[in-house]
């Protein structure tokens, strides 16, 4: 170690507070340059095991094709493991308690691949016969009787058929459909295991999926479905398109970093590089005052060694040196800071994730790449703040240097303060202009360091709330957490089972809804040119889908009393992000463009043993309507006259509104809401709709008990699906992402608040022995307090001018980042920005305060000796 290495050592060592200000700036940034590494890895690697857990590691796959077919797949030479289930059909599930579910859907494993398809056993082993079976426990959970492994199970397995044609696990069971099950055969099983619900089976499915072994004799014809893992998954949707396939298994694809949208990842490369930008900016300029303020104090001293022979690149090398021995310290710190810092984080909220049937925690994983870039952005944010002072020093002559005089700047202009400022100020105030314009250089380095922290929170703020409102836009899951489908029980009719509900304990809202997929002809101006479609009825006007929602009266007049429409009248719920797969991201979708207008809707009419399918247009170039007529016993087309083929009925919307009641889904797109009494008028008397009761509560899982228990007073079957804990997951994932997003906001206004100290409060100690000469001279305490608070409101106010419009121009580039992928409408931060402008004020005068305290402790005759500015 050199001479001049042992110098800035003993200067460190002599600078104690800004030392340690300096390191513990290095800490901050680092620590959040390693916080978000290990963040993001963090989560990307819990989003995959969590999808993996639930859906299967498989890539690519396709239902319903033959079994030759897949042994072709399985061959080819991008695949590296495949699995096939062969379809063995369907089986009545022996006391089962949901109307809805009343099957069994068997599905024979190979011995082999089966961990692609996540199947997870909670009690004994998986097949390895066709004659042993796998029972799912939600089966056991909504089941008359309690099966045990090594139970004796006789099913007749057989085909669901309605009408001829044959169903699957796609078609819900319906009550008004009449269906049987055809070409049974006995068969018996005998039950080795019990499984968690298969993460492959839809809700809506009216099969358990059982597990049992596939048929070791399959012959090449054999309906099978297929799950394929490739060797190189980037290239799985090149494969499924190469191979004609249907199934992705894009939520895995996707978190592996791969997907075919590229809004996707420009989104996000935008959004790590505004975190990135916001940390390294708020990292630079703490550490770059403190290391201006440190060279500017050591002036004098480079100026000796200047004058003793050293040179200009011995002085850059010394104040390199500094940098390189503060990140020592600091670097190391910070990147343990910021790995211990999220580790406690994750394993507090890690007990979110979890529940019966997901059992996978978020856990700490630590990317040794993202480890190593934190290392090198601080390392360098370190170096390039010190780069700076080291140049501005170094160009100064050791005279210069050694009388301290290049920082004030005599003007030929006098300088006059306002009028106002004499009048509120005095004295005091004048001395405080002075100072200011005497000295700018060094005034502005605090107004740049408050202004960069108001653009800094600001920012952060901004890009916390912008991300929370799109990922909670983009979350896709039930606006209501509770749903009953009704079924009419004996003594519980609908407004007593309404009033049952409302009046249930765990209930919060409640609104029974009948809901329809429609048609209607509107007029050229009313409808959104990007979803209209000519009308095949009447050639002045355009066609559009719409949902129409029936509610019960109760509910009805509560939104009336907030919308002022006339009798007969509906509300139109309008307006969504909805995902676009053209674009691959989110855009925002408004069907209507009026505030109320009137329409034709139209339904296809009933005809008997008919069931309504498209329009069409024939040969002879006239569009006709397709139904499929089941008269004689077999499937025919039907083709009537589009003419001849809808009921139309009138329909005004009274008001349009983009505030959407719980009970509607914006994935729907346009709505239309009316009181259940007009039903009969608009979609007609031999229309049947099945209602459903869509309810809010915060104790979902008990309001579910208790509302099975009151079905099952009335001999009803029916139980409630519960959204809220299907959807626990995701909520959890945005309450990380939440405080994710707020624990990034502390950080940053930490970094803000040290900068904002380091700067006041050593320029202040700096002027020492200004202080001292104006106490000697008879400044007293009081005017002192009143020249120093001038001062705060001169750099509070320089700070905030430049700080507002700066820090409204960085949040619409945040906004316009992630509106490449969800659309939000830009908004003025004006919370953070009144708490920014409140706390400038408040930090600059206790600042200032602590700093004149400190002075004020000092001898006059030893404060007078300082040479130091």
């Amino acid at each position: 170690m050199n001479v001049l290495h042992k110098v800035t050592l003993q200067a460190l060592k002599q600078n104690r507070t800004r030392t340690i200000v300096t390191i513990i700036g290095i800490i901050l940034s680092t620590a959040m340059l390693c916080a978000v590494t290990t963040f993001t890895t963090s989560m990307q690697r819990y989003l995959l095991d969590r999808e993996v857990y639930s859906s299967g590691s498989w890539h690519v796959g396709q239902l319903d094709i033959t079994y030759q077919k897949y042994q072709q797949l399985a061959q080819a030479t991008d695949v590296e493991t495949s699995v096939y289930t062969q379809h063995l059909g369907y089986a009545k599930a022996p006391d089962s308690l949901n109307a809805y579910k009343p099957y069994f859907y068997v599905l024979g494993l190979p011995d082999t691949g089966t961990d692609l398809l996540s199947i997870h056993l909670t009690q004994g082993r998986m097949p390895t016969s066709s004659n042993e079976i796998v029972l799912p426990q939600h089966y056991l959970d909504a089941c008359g009787r309690r099966y045990q492994v090594g139970d004796i199970l006789t099913l007749s397995v057989g085909q669901r058929m309605s009408e001829g044609f044959a169903l699957g696990q796609n078609n819900p069971y319906d009550f008004d459909q009449e269906e049987t099950l055809e070409e049974t055969q006995p068969h018996t099983y005998t039950v080795v295991g019990i499984c968690q619900r298969w993460g492959l089976e839809d809700y809506s499915a009216p099969g358990y999926t059982v597990f049992t072994g596939a048929d070791p004799s399959l012959s090449g014809d054999e309906i099978c479905d297929v799950y394929l893992s490739l060797t190189d998954p980037s290239q799985a949707y090149t494969f499924q398109t190469n191979h004609n396939l249907k199934k992705t298994n894009s939520r895995v694809l996707l978190y592996s970093g791969i997907s075919r949208y590229a809004p996707f990842y420009d989104t996000l490369y935008r959004l790590a590089a505004i975190v990135l930008i916001i940390i390294v900016a708020a990292s630079v300029i703490l550490i770059y005052n403190a290391f201006a303020i440190s060279v500017s104090e050591r002036t004098r001293q480079f100026g000796l060694l200047s004058s003793l022979g050293a040179t200009k690149k011995q002085l850059r090398r010394m104040v390199r040196f500094e940098a390189l021995a503060l990140s020592a310290i600091g670097v190391p710190l910070g990147i343990l800071s910021g790995i211990v810092g999220i580790g406690i984080t994750l394993k507090l909220v890690s007990t979110l994730f979890l529940n019966d049937y997901l059992l996978v925690p978020m856990q700490l994983h630590i990317s040794w790449l993202g480890v190593l870039i934190a290392v090198v952005l601080g390392v360098v944010t370190v170096l390039l703040s010190a780069w700076i002072p080291s140049r501005r020093a170094t160009k100064v002559s050791a005279m210069e240097a050694i009388r301290q005089s290049q920082d004030i700047h005599g003007t030929k202009k006098l300088v006059r303060p306002s009028l106002l400022t004499r009048k509120l100020f005095g004295l005091p105030g004048v001395l405080g202009v002075k100072y200011y314009k005497r000295s700018a250089k060094k005034y502005r380095t605090t107004v740049f360091s408050l202004f960069l922290s108001v653009v800094l929170f600001v920012s952060a703020s901004s890009f916390a709330s912008s991300l929370t409102q799109s990922v909670l836009g983009g979350f896709s899951g039930m606006p209501y957490d509770l749903e009953l489908s009704y079924d009419p029980a004996p003594g519980l009719t609908e407004d007593s089972l309404m009033t049952q509900l409302r009046q249930m304990d765990g209930v919060d809202q409640a609104a029974m809804v009948w809901e329809v997929s429609c048609v209607g002809d509107f007029l050229p101006n009313d409808l959104n040119p990007a979803i209209q479609t000519p009308s095949s009825t009447d050639e002045d006007k355009v066609r559009g889908n719409f949902q129409l929602v029936f509610v019960d009266q109760n509910t009805f007049d509560a939104l009336a009393q907030t919308y002022s429409i006339s009798h007969g009248q509906g509300i139109a719920f309008d307006g969504a992000a909805l995902f676009d797969s053209q674009q691959g991201k989110y855009v925002w979708v408004e069907s209507l463009q009026t505030t109320s207008c009137s329409f034709t809707m139209l339904r296809p009419k009933f005809l008997e043993h008919c069931i309504p399918q498209q329009e069409v247009t024939l040969s002879d170039g006239k569009i006709y309507f397709q139904y499929l007529d089941y008269t004689s016993g077999v499937y025919k087309d039907l083709f009537v006259p589009v003419e001849e083929a809808y009921n139309s009925t009138t329909l005004d919307i009274g008001v349009v509104s983009q505030d959407w009641p719980f009970y509607l889904q914006r994935s729907n797109g346009l709505t239309l809401v009316y009181p259940v009494s007009q039903m009969a008028t608009i979609v007609g008397a031999d229309t049947q709709i099945m209602p459903s009761v869509r309810m809010l509560s915060q104790e979902h899982d008990q309001a579910a008990e208790d509302i099975k228990e009151l079905m099952r007073s009335h001999s009803s079957m029916e139980s409630p699906r519960d959204y809220a804990e299907e959807e626990q997951g995701q909520k959890n994932l945005i309450l990380v992402i939440q405080v994710f997003a707020y624990g990034f906001i502390a950080l940053i206004s930490l970094v803000a608040m040290t900068n904002v100290f380091n700067t006041i409060s050593t320029n202040v100690m700096l002027r020492t022995r200004d202080f001292a000469m104006l106490q000697s001279v008879g400044m007293t305490a009081r005017e002192m307090r009143r020249m120093l608070g001038f001062e705060c409101i001169l750099y509070g106010t320089r700070a905030l001018i430049l700080g507002i419009p700066v820090s409204i121009f960085v949040s619409y580039l945040i906004y316009d980042a992630i509106n490449q992928g969800y659309p939000l409408p830009f908004q003025v931060p004006w919370i953070p920005l009144g708490i920014a402008c409140l706390s400038v004020f408040v930090v600059v005068f206790a600042t200032m305060a602590y700093a004149a305290r400190k002075v004020r402790k000092q001898q006059l005759v030893e404060a007078l000796k300082n040479e130091n500015l």
